[in-house]
């Protein structure tokens, strides 16, 4: 009889587990005022970019500010495109380079020699090393926190980067109809398998 009840106890959790998930509900709260195009999370800190610069939310997305003290060159080239956190440092890619705050974006300063002031789609971060995705000039790589940057763009056929993520050990670059791998990082850029990825532009 006990191990009736409790197979039947369990069974009902699982029923309540899978109505509440398919009941689940998205509530607005008080965004940035204009097109949000980057998001990222550092610590209980939630960072928006958008076409008008940065914005911090402190309260799990209730109220934004904005932090744009020093941040791209108003009013062309303020949107941010992705976002990078290493400990106390935030990275922006922007249409312009990539920007630098170690104090939580109450100021930033640009961090693009050697990037020529490419358009900064994508991010990303392993260990030391910080990955720039841009239009038309394919990848790069800085080792010092955002100080100089080189091109590694070896069998990179597609240099539009629109995406990047790592995983495995490997970094993953999507580009203009094209998926990448490169294994070790950041040697030579393979074209990875894409069976069920449409061909279309990976962002």
């Amino acid at each position: 009889m006990y191990k009736t009840f409790t197979g039947f106890f369990t069974v009902l959790a699982a029923i309540f587990s899978l109505v509440c998930r398919s009941q689940a509900q998205w509530t607005q709260t008080g965004g940035p005022p204009s097109e949000i195009t980057a998001l990222g999370v550092n610590g209980s800190d939630i960072f928006a970019g958008t076409i008008y610069g940065a914005y911090i939310s402190t309260d799990n997305g209730s109220n934004w500010t904005a932090i744009n003290n020093g941040l791209g060159i108003p009013p062309n080239s303020m949107q941010v495109n992705s976002f990078a956190f290493s400990g106390g440092s935030i990275f922006a890619g922007m249409n312009g380079g990539v920007y630098l705050s170690t104090n939580n974006g109450s100021n930033w300063w640009s961090v693009s020699s050697g990037l020529n002031y490419a358009t900064v789609n994508a991010l990303a971060l392993n260990g030391s090393d910080l990955f720039a995705g841009t239009v038309s000039n394919g990848l790069y790589i800085s080792t010092d926190n955002g100080t100089s940057w080189t091109a590694v763009n070896s069998g990179l056929t597609s240099t539009s980067v629109y995406s990047l993520t790592i995983f495995a050990g490997k970094l993953f670059a999507g580009t203009n109809y094209r998926f990448y791998n490169s294994c070790p990082l950041p040697s030579s850029f393979h074209t990875a398998l894409c069976r069920g990825v449409p061909s279309a532009q990976v962002i």
